[in-house]
């Protein structure tokens, strides 16, 4: 009985994937279907993994290439909170990725603009889709 119950045990660490492991085998995989157009306006450039955290690069495309630096601070406020919020709401619908927010994967989004300036980046983490639910 107790030879069995190590058995089991073992075998449940054994199949245990871990956040670092998750991190990798999601970025391998889609780092082959990229860049991904996620919206007319965002592109989804490259996905790197580093330890437990998933890198997310994106290109935000406007219609002028200086249209970003042309904001004003509220109105690129306003574009920033309307890009964080779809992309949370997006996240938060993939069971693939509620599966890695859970086990301790984080998500670190990067926003550029199409001449590779950084526009804003921000992460998200398991209670970050938590409070949205």
């Amino acid at each position: 009985m107790r030879v069995a119950i190590f058995a089991l045990f073992f075998c449940s660490l054994a199949l245990a994937i871990t956040p670092d492991m998750a991190a990798k085998n999601h970025a391998t995989y889609y780092k082959k279907k990229l860049p991904f157009i996620c919206t007319p306006t965002l592109t989804l450039n490259d996905i790197l993994n580093v330890g437990d955290t998933l890198i997310y690069r994106y290109a935000v495309k406007h219609a002028r290439k200086q249209e970003i630096k042309r904001l004003e601070e509220k109105e690129l406020l306003e574009f920033i909170e309307a890009i964080k919020k779809e992309n949370l709401r997006t996240a938060c619908k993939d069971k693939e990725i509620l599966n890695m927010l859970s086990i301790g994967v984080s998500l670190d989004e990067i926003f550029y603009s199409e001449n590779g300036e950084l526009i804003f980046e921000y992460t998200i983490e398991d209670r970050d889709c938590k409070i949205l639910q």
